[in-house]
């Protein structure tokens, strides 16, 4: 059932733009002050206990910067950006490797991810807008030339989404969520590229082939990939975006806070895409409605004040759970603003 079918439904609502600013600005402060001194982030732990989540990935890494640099863009604060600056000088020290002259990856035991090209080059570029660094830019760029070059054809079909870095061979590996957001990444860098560039025509590609793949598999939803339709502003893809969000829009809500938060963050993108005022105030209607979910298990006080729990019935706190609430929440209130 499309947008336009459904009707506003008068509800209470506690989500106005100050609390979602407020909820956005502490969920960041948390964030940033899970990031240690080399650089690295505390991936993650249980609020009760304080026993540490095991493991750590990369994408979630460069995800964190790319939502901490998105509140930094409205606040300007030094210590976020200095932290950011920290945390993208581990990921390049790190987790990237020199695949050509001109391209690089981003490597994590022993693997080439799409994704980790895609999010490395989202956060080198976000911090890039907010505090203007050449030699972060120039890696994106680095980045998104082995997406463009390497990882797909002409075509957007992807070729290797994870590949093995020292035989060069495709692992097999699939993700729903590395096309889009690698096409994002592209369209991002090439905003700021002042000459002619390839990565835009690379993201239209993966963007129209992923169209037709998900034609032929019924399966749409896609927070990544509807971001680069909204950066893309092309009606050729319109049908594409309101797939997505309709799919988003239907599916039953989660009672774990991060597929919450991307929920949120589709059908906050989806909002600029569509032009009917009365679609628009349908979509802020049921954000807000997940909003207020989400809000409910941001910690409220003490040492991990602004974190945000896995759900109601967990009390792990992971970094990509903050980093999708405080994305969803800070652009909320830019479109309430």
């Amino acid at each position: 059932m499309p947008f336009n079918c459904y009707k506003v439904v008068k509800k209470e609502t506690v989500m106005n733009k100050e609390k979602a600013y407020d909820i956005a600005i502490n969920g960041a402060d948390f964030l940033a002050s899970m990031i240690k001194s080399s650089g690295k982030f505390v991936y993650g732990f249980d609020h009760k206990t304080g026993e540490r989540v095991k493991g750590y990935n990369i994408l979630r890494h460069a995800g964190c910067i790319w939502a901490l640099m998105d509140v930094a863009q409205t606040t300007r604060d030094s210590k976020i950006i200095a932290k950011c600056s920290d945390a993208l000088k581990w990921m390049i020290t790190e987790r990237t490797k020199k695949f050509t002259r001109s391209s690089r990856m981003v490597v994590e035991k022993g693997y080439a991810k799409l994704g980790g090209a895609g999010l490395g080059a989202l956060a080198l570029c976000r911090y890039n807008s907010v505090r203007p660094n050449k030699d972060f830019f120039v890696i994106a760029k680095e980045l998104c030339c082995y997406m463009a070059l390497d990882c797909v054809t002409n075509k957007g079909k992807p070729k290797y989404l994870k590949r093995d870095v020292e035989t060069g061979k495709d692992t097999g590996f699939f993700s729903d969520f590395y096309p889009g957001e690698a096409a994002l990444a592209l369209l991002e860098v090439d905003k700021y590229i002042h000459t002619t560039s390839r990565l835009k025509d690379s993201a239209r590609s993966i963007i129209d082939y992923m169209y037709r793949y998900r034609e032929k598999t019924r399966h749409v939803r896609d927070h990544w990939m509807l971001q680069a339709i909204e950066s893309l502003r092309d009606p050729q893809f319109k049908e594409y975006a309101k797939k997505i969000a309709v799919e988003t829009r239907e599916n039953p809500i989660s009672i774990k806070t991060g597929p919450t938060a991307c929920r949120s963050e589709a059908l906050l993108s989806y909002y600029d895409i569509v032009e009917s005022k009365k679609v628009k105030k349908r979509i802020l209607n049921h954000v807000e409605m997940l909003l207020d979910r989400q809000a409910k298990n941001q910690v409220k006080e003490g040492k991990n004040k602004g974190a945000f729990l896995w759900s109601h019935k967990d009390t792990t706190i992971r970094n990509d759970v903050c980093q999708h609430n405080i994305s969803s929440f800070i652009r909320y209130f830019r479109k309430k603003s």
